[in-house]
């Protein structure tokens, strides 16, 4: 059935400020540590912001994390009804439960996604160097790039099935640029571009997953369930 739904291409965005509703409730380290265990949820939202900046947008990206609960007196009640003790339900650890929620770790890991380059990228030593992140469109004045918000580089070692990934992502590009000749653009050594250099269209990710998953017979996968089977591969 078609709904003839709009997307962000059907509208002029040029100077203007978009307001972008994302599900960035990722889920996290359960130490309090503020790291997140699985990105994809963000990852998911790449194409679109990119398409939004390249077209001279200001993208305000909204979301939430878990639910939290706005007073002392609620998160009592909400406690005391799961058999806490009461002596144990204090306004500090209310207000730690409040801080666990803040978005700050999704904000850093979005601007390090956006700013993944094939130079943080060791295929050899098998890991991924985060030492930079996209900056705000107002804060760009010494260009596209800033450092993490942790103010350090940090380095990675994911499952050898997504530097194997990597790798094909690699030799596709390159032959994608060899295609388009003059006509690639991609001045910054990004990891994940379209067929002239430019970012990806989340459309053309939904439409190229939906075909692939047809293919294999697993009718009504989504995207976001991936998230599972690269959890068990990686253990």
């Amino acid at each position: 059935m078609n709904y003839n739904k709009k997307t962000v291409k059907d509208i002029d965005v040029k100077g203007k400020k978009v307001l972008l509703r994302c599900d960035f409730n990722v889920p996290m380290a359960k130490d309090g540590s503020g790291v997140i265990t699985d990105d994809k949820r963000i990852r998911a939202a790449l194409p679109t912001i990119q398409y939004l900046l390249e077209q001279g947008a200001a993208v305000i990206a909204c979301s939430h994390m878990g639910k939290p609960v706005a007073t002392f007196e609620s998160y009592k009640k909400k406690q005391l009804e799961k058999g806490k003790d009461e002596a144990s339900i204090t306004e500090e650890k209310w207000k730690k439960s409040l801080a666990e929620l803040r978005m700050e770790p999704v904000a850093a890991r979005l601007s390090e996604l956006l700013g993944l380059t094939w130079d943080s990228v060791d295929m050899e030593q098998g890991t991924i160097t985060i030492d930079k992140q996209i900056a705000r469109l107002d804060h760009r004045e010494a260009g596209l790039f800033i450092s993490p918000k942790s103010g350090k580089a940090r380095t990675l070692t994911p499952a050898p099935s997504v530097m194997l990934e990597l790798k094909a992502q690699r030799r596709r590009q390159l032959e994608a640029q060899l295609r388009a000749g003059p006509l690639w653009d991609n001045p910054y050594g990004l990891v994940f571009t379209g067929s002239t250099g430019g970012p990806l269209c989340q459309q053309y990710i939904y439409k190229r997953f939906k075909a692939l998953i047809a293919a294999a017979g697993l009718e009504g996968v989504r995207l976001h369930d991936l998230r599972h089977t690269y959890a068990v591969n990686a253990i």
